[in-house]
């Protein structure tokens, strides 16, 4: 007999007592969707999600009100290659590789299903999505994670916050926070007041992750790492750049650095959502906010890739196959061969981006633009007048 043959096993013979213990050990909600759909007893033997309590944080500048830690979760969702999958999923080619992206948000015991780039909430039924969406059909890889703060009742964005990202293997939980036009703050899970750190005079930009340890850019383009004690070190050399935003993507285990640049839009029109709450700020404390400038639109992008072993940042011509994704929370890189409709060397982003957290899921927008590094041109697009466009986020169009 080969050993290396696979050994065959009755699981539905094991004790109904080491079900939940099993089950307990799955963490993403896709696995325990998959546990619970197999029988009756395993669905009943543990929770759709996880009953825990979602970390609590301080507001920026204040001490009384807390704030919620909203986990989003990016997929790319193929249809399921094993043959008991239902027949409900999208019809594709049995040889294509391609799938589509899905941005989940767990919330309140319930998913909200969420645009990959701008974060508008997508209901099922509505825009371009089917009535219903039953994950089990569907083989789920994911991406990666995105973190806002909402308010105590997880319904709405903190305001004034341009950027959150959990600090790894952190306990207790920590994050680090973008807010109030560069400033950078750490808090603890049950922290009063958020804690200042970095340079305060200087303007920060993104935040990102990068090889498990987090790294923060300012305004010019300097490049700094965080460290346990919280010091703000520099980490790459200073590669001044005159965009207007600064984006960190890490993409084939490399570090990017997208220089965005952007200019009035002349052809703005005032939005009542946002003239309404430029009254109320103004009624309220006074603070000043991105609202109350000059609404901006990309006109062009740089993208420059760091060499670690001679320590210098290349300016990039060319990202072969990948396509940047400029996420209002996440930024990210995947290869346009995977993605139905994606185009290669392109990078995808909306200039809603620019608008405060708490109106991003009110104010009508599109489905965001594409810039072509090849050419440097830009397409407006949008899932009404561009289909393929449409097809990325999901391929069942009206």
């Amino acid at each position: 007999m080969d050993s290396r043959a696979p050994c065959s096993v009755d699981w539905s013979k094991l004790p109904d007592e080491l079900w939940p213990r099993i089950g307990q050990q799955l963490i993403p909600f896709i696995e325990r969707l998959r546990f619970r759909s197999v029988s009756y007893s395993w669905r009943h033997s543990i929770p759709r999600f996880h009953p825990s309590i979602p970390p609590e944080f301080p507001y920026p500048f204040s001490f009384h009100s807390k704030a919620s830690l909203a986990r989003t979760t990016l997929y790319l969702l193929r249809t399921n290659p094993f043959p008991y999958a239902s027949t409900s999923a999208p019809s594709t080619s049995s040889s294509s590789p391609k799938g589509w992206l899905l941005k989940l948000e767990e919330c309140n015991q319930n998913l909200r299903l969420l645009h990959p780039i701008t974060n508008r909430q997508l209901r099922c039924g509505e825009d371009f999505f089917p009535e219903h969406l039953n994950f089990v059909n569907y083989k789920m890889v994911e991406l990666g994670q995105a973190y806002a703060l909402k308010n105590s009742a997880g319904s709405a964005y903190v305001d004034h916050v341009s950027k959150v990202i959990e600090l790894p293997h952190s306990e207790p939980c920590s994050i680090l926070v973008i807010h109030h036009k560069g400033k950078l703050g750490f808090a603890q899970n049950g922290d009063e007041r958020l804690r200042s750190i970095g340079n305060r005079f200087s303007s920060y930009s993104d935040l990102i992750v990068y090889k498990g340890r987090p790294y923060v850019v300012d305004k010019w383009g300097t490049v700094f790492r965080v460290h346990p004690a919280l010091r703000v070190v520099q980490f790459a050399p200073r590669l001044v750049c005159f965009g207007h935003k600064k984006h960190l993507v890490e993409s084939c285990g490399d570090l990017y650095l997208v220089d965005r640049y952007m200019v009035a839009d002349p052809n703005a029109r005032p939005d009542p959502i946002t003239s309404f709450y430029r009254f109320i700020r103004h009624q309220g404390n006074g603070w000043p906010d991105a609202i109350d400038e000059c609404p901006l639109i990309t006109v062009n992008f740089r993208v420059y890739k760091l060499d670690q072993e001679s320590g210098r940042w290349d300016e990039v011509q060319n990202l072969d196959d990948q396509a940047f994704f400029l996420n209002v929370d996440f930024s990210f890189s995947v290869s346009a061969e995977d993605i139905v409709g994606c185009s290669r060397n392109c990078i995808y982003f909306s200039d809603h981006r620019e608008n405060p957290l708490a109106l991003r899921s009110l104010s009508a927008v599109g489905d965001g633009s594409v810039f072509n590094l090849a050419d440097h041109s830009i397409s407006v697009v949008n899932a009404a007048g561009a289909p393929f466009f449409a097809e990325i986020y999901w391929p069942s169009l009206p």
